[in-house]
């Protein structure tokens, strides 16, 4: 006995094969389509090591119609723990603001930053974004904060991007090599 497969049955095993294919492609995320541009295009960053804090705001230059600005900061609190600071402010209520957090930590041997952890956070019908988060590090390490900061209006989406100076954060005087 002979199946038969309509037009219908050909579409519905071509869409399997797609989503199939789909799932094994690998996926890029808006964090790593931001660690890919904004270390490398916002500012050179200074490795700090007498201080507890650092921070950056961005107010836009021009007034837009929606976004107003948006800061962070990193705040050391022992050799192994620190605090994460950032906020997405906007004239008024918007359908959609946006905040994510992106802890970048330095490498001494390459000289380079690397993403080390990240956390987007949104909120619906409100005019500020506020989050507040105590992490734990690596001893040993320079770490620097990245914001990036949204306001989604209908087709409209204004956006700003912060980010920190590099702070040690450990218990001797020297990074780990």
């Amino acid at each position: 006995m002979r199946r038969r497969t309509g037009i219908f049955g050909k579409l519905a095993a071509a869409t399997i094969f797609s989503l199939a294919l789909i799932a094994l492609l690998p996926a890029q995320t808006k964090a790593e389509s931001i660690q890919e541009t904004v270390p490398q295009t916002v500012k050179q960053r200074s490795l700090l090591d007498e201080v507890d804090t650092v921070s950056d705001k961005v107010d836009l230059l021009q007034r837009s119609g929606h976004l107003d600005f948006g800061e962070i900061s990193l705040t050391k609190l022992s050799p192994t723990r620190a605090s994460i600071f950032g906020t997405t402010q906007a004239y008024h209520t918007c359908p959609t603001l946006e905040l994510d957090l992106y802890v970048d930590q330095y490498n001494t041997k390459t000289g380079n930053w690397k993403q080390w952890r990240y956390w987007e956070f949104s909120e619906n019908n409100v005019d500020s974004l506020t989050r507040s988060l105590e992490i734990i590090v690596q001893s040993g390490y320079y770490y620097s904060v990245r914001g990036y900061h949204s306001c989604i209006h209908g087709d409209v989406q204004e956006t700003a991007e912060t980010i920190t100076d590099g702070l040690y954060i450990g218990i001797t005087d020297k990074p780990v090599n």
